[in-house]
């Protein structure tokens, strides 16, 4: 026999009301951080999008996109993107346009850096058909 048990119309469970949706990895993060859990899992939804914005993936070439930026700095290659809030560990900028792509200059001293993903381009703009 099946039996099933209803509360009545006017009882307010306050046990429901009181569940967490935060899980615990998410709150170590975000007091790790000293942030909310709401504004980790925020940002943590800002970078995911990026990632999957990002044209690029490990190993590309890649230049930048300003012509004085391409002079400083030359070609350089994607070592790592950041696929999550958790990778990273760099202030979060006001801009909400976190630093997520590493790059590492191909030629000169080999410089290491972080960009946004819209700050460089797959194709050399610069290079010019003489």
């Amino acid at each position: 026999m099946i039996e099933k048990t209803y509360l009545p119309k006017n009882a307010k469970s306050s046990i429901i009301s009181y569940l967490s949706t935060h899980n615990a990895f998410e709150q170590a993060q975000a007091r790790k951080r000293g942030i909310t859990v709401s504004e980790y899992r925020r940002r943590d939804d800002i970078v995911r999008k990026l990632h999957l914005e990002c044209a690029v993936k490990v190993g590309d070439t890649v230049f930048p996109e300003d012509k004085k930026d391409y002079e400083e700095y030359g070609p350089m290659i994607v070592t790592n993107i950041a696929s999550s809030y958790r990778d990273m560990e760099d202030k979060w900028p006001v801009s909400n346009n976190p630093l997520i792509v590493v790059l590492r200059q191909l030629d000169k001293e080999k410089k290491v850096m972080f960009a946004t993903i819209n700050w460089f381009v797959k194709k050399n703009p610069h290079l010019c058909a003489c």
